[in-house]
C-alpha cells in the first residue's frame, strides 16, 4: 500500500487532512503537484470526491509543465462531472487568470467546459479571458471566434474573427478554416466572403482553393 494510500484512507475528514498535509510537506516542491494529483486519483478511488476536487486545484496550482496542467485539468473536469456539476470548473479561473496568467491554460479549461456541455461557461471565460491585458490575446481570439460561432452569437463571433485575422496576414490556413466554420454553422454567405477575400490575399494557395472549391460544390454554384 503507497503512502498516499494510507494518508487518505483515514475516514474522519480532520484525521486525513493532517496525514495529507503531512505526506506533502516531506516531498520535494518539485514533485508536490505530481503528488497532489496521485492524493486525488485515491481520493477518487474511494469515492471522495469533493476532497479530490480540492486535491486537483492543488495539483493545477503547482504544474510546472502545460501537458501536465492540460491532464490534471481534464482529471478535475472528470470529478466536477461525477459530481453532477461540470461548471465548478471555474473554479479555476482565478487561478488561471489572476496568478498564472496563461493563456494556454484557459484554453484548457475552455474546452474541458465545452466537452461537458458547458459552452455558454467557455465562451465566457474566453471573453473574460480576452479583457486581460497580461495574457497571450492572439492565442484567445480564433477560441472565442468559434465559441461565439457556436453559440449562434455571429455579430460578437465576426468582432473577435475579424481582430484575429488581423495578426494572420501570412497564415492562408486560419482563412480557409475560419470559412469552414461559418460554414458549419449555417452562415454561408460569410463563409463564401470570407474564401473569397482568402483567394485574393493567398492566390497560390493550394488550400484554400480547396476549401473554395468545396464550399462551391455545396452551395451548388
Amino acid at each position: 500500500m503507497s503512502n498516499v494510500q494510507i494518508a487518505i484512507l483515514l475516514r474522519d475528514d480532520e484525521a486525513r487532512h493532517k496525514n495529507v498535509e503531512e505526506l506533502i510537506g516531506f516531498t520535494p516542491e518539485t514533485s508536490r503537484s505530481h503528488t497532489w494529483k496521485t492524493i486525488g486519483e485515491a481520493l477518487v478511488a474511494e469515492g471522495l470526491l469533493s476532497p479530490a476536487l480540492e486535491a486537483y486545484k492543488q495539483a493545477i496550482a503547482g504544474a510546472r509543465r502545460q501537458g501536465d496542467l492540460n491532464k490534471y485539468i481534464s482529471a478535475m473536469a472528470g470529478v466536477c462531472s461525477k459530481l453532477g456539476d461540470p461548471s465548478r470548473l471555474l473554479e479555476l479561473e482565478s487561478l488561471l487568470l489572476d496568478k498564472m496568467k496563461s493563456s494556454e491554460a484557459v484554453l484548457s479549461l475552455a474546452r474541458e467546459l465545452k466537452t461537458y456541455g458547458q459552452f455558454d461557461a467557455a465562451a465566457g471565460l474566453l471573453a473574460r479571458a480576452l479583457e486581460r491585458p497580461d495574457l497571450k490575446r492572439s492565442a484567445l481570439l480564433y477560441p472565442a471566434f468559434q465559441s461565439a460561432a457556436w453559440r449562434g452569437a455571429y455579430e460578437e463571433a465576426e468582432g473577435w474573427l475579424v481582430e484575429f485575422l488581423e495578426h494572420e496576414t501570412r497564415k492562408a490556413h486560419s482563412w480557409s478554416s475560419a470559412a469552414k466554420v461559418w460554414w458549419g454553422v449555417g452562415e454561408s454567405s460569410r463563409a463564401m466572403e470570407l474564401i473569397n477575400k482568402a483567394s485574393l490575399k493567398f492566390p497560390g494557395d493550394w488550400n484554400v482553393a480547396r476549401v473554395k472549391a468545396e464550399l462551391l460544390f455545396k452551395s451548388g454554384d
